[in-house]
């Protein structure tokens, strides 16, 4: 069987139309935070204020980790190492094997409120996820 032109400009097409599709369905469910996976993490680290705390594994880490995991609205790209010019809360995990995670930064400025994910993205919370959020940070004494 002998292929023409005008098969291999059909196969083309529909090949093409398929390829574009498939990039529409990625591109049009949300972007979450990337985090680690729950049994993977040991304790989470809180630095506000120039004050630490920990969390070690049990319900506060899970409550913290499944605040975190529905953030889905992201606003912008991160091109930074941490938040520029704005006072944040910064949260990093402790991972099995000695590993770390990347950090994430809450904060809020004239916009609202917004947890940064360094070179993977800005994703905007409302004030009551904030607030939550907030709630695991070091108080100032």
């Amino acid at each position: 069987m002998q292929i023409n032109a005008s098969m291999k400009k059909t196969a083309a097409i529909i090949l093409l139309a398929f390829q574009l599709m498939l990039c529409a369905a990625c591109a049009g469910g949300k972007v979450r935070l990337s985090l680690p996976a729950g049994s993977d993490v040991l304790c989470a680290t809180i630095t506000h204020g120039g004050k630490s705390e920990t969390i070690e594994a049990g319900e506060k880490l899970d409550e913290l980790l499944s605040a975190l995991a529905k953030v889905d609205a992201k606003t912008r790209e991160s091109h930074h190492d941490a938040p520029q010019g704005k006072e944040h809360i910064k949260i990093g995990f402790e991972l099995t094997g000695g590993r770390s995670s990347d950090f994430l930064y809450l904060y809020k400025d004239e916009d609202g409120f917004f947890i940064e994910q360094p070179y993977h993205g800005i994703f905007s919370i409302d004030e009551a996820m904030y607030s939550r959020l907030l709630g695991f940070a070091p108080k100032n004494r």
